[in-house]
């Protein structure tokens, strides 16, 4: 059973190999499918939760052994699962903590990439963000105006210190939200992307 975007659908598969923490399955993972239970369609029972895929370099020895008819491993991608039979200790799920977490970094990700357009892209898509576009529309005027050359480099740096600010605001509360293992990895996606924005922010 693989769910994803919000409906649940069955993609055959085989078990490839078992592990001492994995699952080897030939099934192919889509885009929102990680976390999908690895089910035996016999008896029903959950054997993995589907995590990662790995797509692998093959050398001409590789090739040849994938070709060969005995192969159990018959593409060069592979997907894995986590056992679930050793793990020791599962952690609850608050079902409103996940939706508002994920809604706050779903916030934190259109902040940032908006940003990181105002920055480096030449385009206007960061004027869906409203407070970045209104902070940028005053400094607008400012060097639009007459003004000394030391307004205008108070102006810029205004926008710098603010862009700065709204970046942090967002990620030191969701610092605070409690986070299950995928928002964690959206999360520090998202910590690597603010990082780079503060750096070139830095150098304005």
């Amino acid at each position: 059973m693989i769910p994803g975007n919000s409906v649940i659908t069955v993609t055959p598969g085989k078990v490839i190999g078992i592990g001492a923490k994995k699952v080897d399955v030939d099934n192919p993972i889509y885009p929102g499918n990680s976390g999908s239970p690895i089910v035996v369609m016999g008896t029903n029972e959950v054997i993995g939760v589907l995590t990662e895929a790995h797509i692998l370099e093959l050398d001409a020895v590789s090739k040849k052994s994938f070709e060969n008819e005995d192969s159990r491993v018959k593409s060069e991608i592979r997907y894995f699962g986590h056992r679930i039979d050793n793990v020791k200790r599962w952690q609850g799920m608050n079902w409103n903590d996940f939706r508002k977490t994920s809604d706050q970094l779903a916030t934190l990700k259109f902040e940032l990439e908006s940003l990181a357009n105002y920055l480096f892209k030449d385009d206007n898509a960061y004027e869906a963000f409203e407070e970045l576009a209104k902070s940028n529309e005053r400094a607008v005027k400012v060097l639009n105006k007459r003004a000394s050359g030391k307004d205008k480099v108070a102006a810029i740096r205004d926008v710098t210190r603010f862009m700065r600010f709204l970046a942090t605001r967002r990620l030191q509360k969701i610092e605070r939200e409690p986070m299950y293992f995928i928002h964690k990895q959206n999360f520090a996606s998202l910590k690597r992307l603010f990082d780079h924005i503060v750096s070139a922010v830095k150098v304005l």
